[in-house]
């Protein structure tokens, strides 16, 4: 059952208790702290964790000051280094932008998960550019078109939904853009493949009797 603690306080010692419900005569139990199993963690440690689910064969980079390299990390336009910093609370940084790491990660089933979409969407509007200033509508929408065509590839069916949520636009924003600027058909070759007949040699005429 979860364990309350209430903080040490010179001279008062720090306490430990269960707050049991399963009885009406049992109550609040107290617990020896020497007989909780506690884990011990540090920013080195917490670096490690993030790098090993976003950068599984990337080497750790201590840039010192409790501040760690995680590794490059990859948007669908731009790449740019990812750097840990244990700070009060400790943050991301990434592309010029600085984000509370609270807000970025989860804890389910006992394992740390990032929000990945929502740093592709920061290292692809690098601190200054907005999307729609660093890249062109026409580009955009053949972008979207290249991550359809990789969702499709991964059997992904909410395909529009999913690129919509790493975009945070609305499906029919994204059908918008893909209607405004369609994929350009290739140009047919007409020319195909000219063949060269070799001239036949002028016919010899017969000279004219004298």
């Amino acid at each position: 059952m979860p364990v309350h603690i209430i903080p040490e306080r010179p001279p008062v010692p720090g306490r430990a208790f269960i707050v049991c419900d399963r009885r009406d005569d049992i109550g609040r139990v107290r617990v020896d702290i020497d007989r909780l199993a506690r884990r011990k963690s540090s920013g080195l440690l917490l670096a490690q964790a993030l790098g090993k689910v976003l950068f599984p064969e990337a080497s750790l980079v201590d840039l010192g000051g409790n501040r760690w390299k995680l590794g490059n990390f990859q948007g669908h336009k731009h790449k740019s280094p990812l750097e840990l910093s244990l700070a009060f609370p400790p943050v991301l940084t990434i592309a010029g932008h600085t984000v509370e790491l609270c807000e970025l990660i989860s804890v389910k089933k006992a394992a740390v998960v990032i929000d990945q979409p929502a740093l592709r969407k920061l290292v692809d509007s690098p601190t200054g550019h907005s999307a729609d200033e660093s890249e062109k509508a026409e580009d955009r929408a053949e972008r979207y078109r290249q991550r359809i065509k990789e969702l499709k590839a991964k059997k992904v069916k909410a395909f529009l939904k999913t690129l919509a949520t790493e975009e945070n636009l609305d499906v029919s924003r994204i059908k918008q853009i893909l209607t405004a600027h369609p994929d350009k058909p290739k140009r047919a070759d007409w020319t195909g493949p000219v063949k060269y007949a070799k001239a036949s040699p002028p016919s010899k005429k017969a000279k004219p009797p004298r």
